[in-house]
Parts: structure tokens; C-alpha cells; sequence
């Protein structure tokens, strides 16, 4: 399963798996959004996590990881072994028709 940590403020905000189990040599789209304490991931377009159970407060510069799970000044370790065709940060949050047209767009690159 995808893990999704996010460290803050001296904890863990969020630390919480997809439902789906993921099969190596296999694409995926993830899209985290996060608005107010409301966490939510997609994978492949559908809702996997939707939590509010932790705070964020959108970490310092510099302090933004992909891949690996020690938070940033403390040693990192854990990478993962894999490719990211595309990434991107946004300015706002995206809504849900936004995470389908993403999808969508995308989908038929990675045979999805």
C-alpha cells in the first residue's frame, strides 16, 4: 500500500496508507490535497484517505520530501525505489472535478 506521511510542528500530521495495494511495474496517479486539517488522497481518481484527524501547518521552506520517510534535519532513509513521471505543487487546492480532469488528461500515457 502507498503511505502517506506528513511531519509537522514536531509529529506527524498525517501517517496513514491507501486501501489499494500497489503491484510493482505498475503506474499511478496520486493527488494529495490538503485544505484546514482535511487530508485526502486519490489514487487512480478514487478517495483512498480522507482524514482530519492531524494538524498542518504546511511545513518551512526547504522542508518538503518525496520519497524517503525521515522527516527533514533528523537523517533520511526509507527511500523508495521508483519513478515520478509528473509532479507538481499547487498554490491552492484542487477540487475533485480538477483531481478527474488530471486523470483524465493523463491516464492514457501510463495505460491506466
Amino acid at each position: 500500500r502507498l503511505r502517506i506521511l506528513l511531519y509537522d510542528a514536531g509529529a506527524y500530521a498525517l501517517n496513514d496508507y491507501s486501501q489499494t495495494y500497489l503491484s510493482t511495474n505498475n503506474w499511478y496517479n496520486v493527488i494529495l490535497t490538503i485544505q484546514n486539517n482535511d487530508f485526502k488522497m486519490y489514487l487512480n481518481n478514487n478517495l483512498e484517505i480522507n482524514d482530519t484527524s492531524g494538524t498542518y501547518n504546511g511545513g518551512g521552506v526547504g522542508e518538503h520530501t518525496l520519497g524517503t520517510y525521515n522527516r527533514p534535519g533528523s537523517g533520511y532513509g526509507g527511500y523508495r525505489n521508483g519513478k515520478y513521471a509528473i509532479f507538481r505543487y499547487y498554490n491552492r487546492v484542487i477540487n475533485q472535478t480538477e483531481v478527474s480532469q488530471n486523470y483524465n488528461a493523463q491516464k492514457g500515457r501510463f495505460g491506466l
